[in-house]
């Protein structure tokens, strides 16, 4: 499943209940994977496991989420 910004335009509790569902979508559906891609580093970390960090099309660097046990060091 990919996600391009799926709650930029939305409110908090709309881009809550959003997360909410895929989270749901996700405990459902363990097998799976999802790409959420957001500007939104504090949403990331709420959302994701792993971190992927790109700059012009590239990986820069990648890091596990605070959800999955990571730092909030961005690198």
């Amino acid at each position: 499943l990919l996600l391009d910004e799926p709650t930029a335009s939305l409110d908090e509790d709309s881009a809550q209940a959003v997360q909410k569902l895929v989270g749901q979508w996700q405990e459902d559906n363990p097998q799976a994977a999802y790409i959420w891609i957001s500007h939104s580093e504090q949403q990331i970390n709420q959302v994701g496991d792993e971190i992927w960090y790109l700059d012009a099309g590239r990986i820069t660097h990648t890091r596990k989420s605070t959800r999955a046990g990571g730092n909030n060091a961005g690198n």
